[in-house]
């Protein structure tokens, strides 16, 4: 019922502004509300607004929740321009009002990191329930390890982007863990995705009974 996103790392030596861009896209209408934390934002064009530490946004149809709060732009635009601008499309001028929301890193970025939900057919009574019990908990977003866990079922889903450990879990190589359980059955399913290994090694911590269904290598 959502997307979680995961930013770690970001690097950039230039003295040009490095956003994440969180949302970017035509609105439905161009008066359509937008919530931030509980409060109705303007719907005039030409709006922006910086939020210093957002929880939660409603507005289109969309949801979007910030972990912990974050400092977060929004603006309500007006914006033209034209497909085969890009080399390929139409040449028709296309317009229309469009929400943008981002987070600004600033210039000469080292480690820039961000993170947020973005939850389908969310309004601003569901994202205030999200911000009061968070279902989603993030254990680790950084350049070594990106790693959540729903709060409701308990299932983890971590990358290891270097070798590394996540509680009883650990990997000797990059890799994708989804680990699932109903506190008698462990199920768990790993990935290497880069296709550049023979072998992955991953060692769980306890006293486990093994039934695995892993598929044989690939040629």
């Amino acid at each position: 019922d959502a997307v979680l996103f995961l930013v770690a790392g970001g690097t950039s030596p230039g003295a040009s502004p490095v956003h994440t861009v969180v949302e970017q896209w035509p609105l439905s209408d161009a008066g359509a509300p937008l919530w931030v934390d509980g409060a109705l934002q303007p719907a005039d064009a030409g709006w922006t607004q910086r939020f210093p530490a957002a929880r939660w946004m409603a507005g289109d149809g969309l949801g979007y929740w910030f972990p912990g709060g974050a400092e977060v732009h929004a603006s309500r635009l007006v914006q033209s321009g034209r497909w085969s601008d890009l080399g390929l499309g139409d040449p028709a001028l296309v317009e229309a009002p469009i929400l943008t929301v981002w987070i600004d890193h600033g210039p000469r970025v080292d480690g820039g990191a961000a993170a947020y939900a973005i939850v389908p057919h969310a309004g601003a009574g569901a994202m205030a329930a999200w911000a009061a019990k968070p279902p989603l908990r993030v254990l680790a977003n950084t350049k070594e390890l990106a790693a959540a866990r729903d709060e409701r079922t308990g299932e983890l889903g971590v990358v290891f982007w270097r070798r590394g450990t996540l509680g009883d879990y650990t990997f000797n190589a990059p890799g994708l863990l989804f680990a699932k359980g109903d506190g008698g059955r462990l199920e768990l399913s790993v990935a290497e995705p880069s296709q550049a290994r023979n072998s992955l090694v991953v060692t769980v911590a306890g006293r486990l009974a093994s039934s695995s269904t892993a598929r044989p290598p690939y040629p």
